[in-house]
């Protein structure tokens, strides 16, 4: 997943096209570093804020994260 990120990073699309799975790792790898990391560390370590970071994330959540009825899912798994 790391290349096909970098390449359409590097090609300079607006947005990144992942399939829901890809989504959804990349939704947890930022919690996990969100909430490994102290706001001083994450900066150091990523260049962006916590206030960046959890923005981005909320992002992530809110495209592949849906309500199915009896409580949520990821879109689709």
């Amino acid at each position: 997943m790391e290349s096909k990120v970098r390449l359409q990073t590097e090609a300079g699309l607006p947005s990144l096209n992942l399939t829901g799975d890809e989504w959804r790792v990349m939704y947890e790898s930022l919690n996990a570093v969100i909430y490994g990391l102290g706001p001083n560390e994450l900066h150091t370590c990523t260049g962006h804020n916590l206030q960046e970071t959890c923005s981005i994330n909320l992002k992530i959540c809110a495209a592949v994260w849906g309500a199915h009825g009896v409580g949520r899912a990821w879109v689709g798994s």
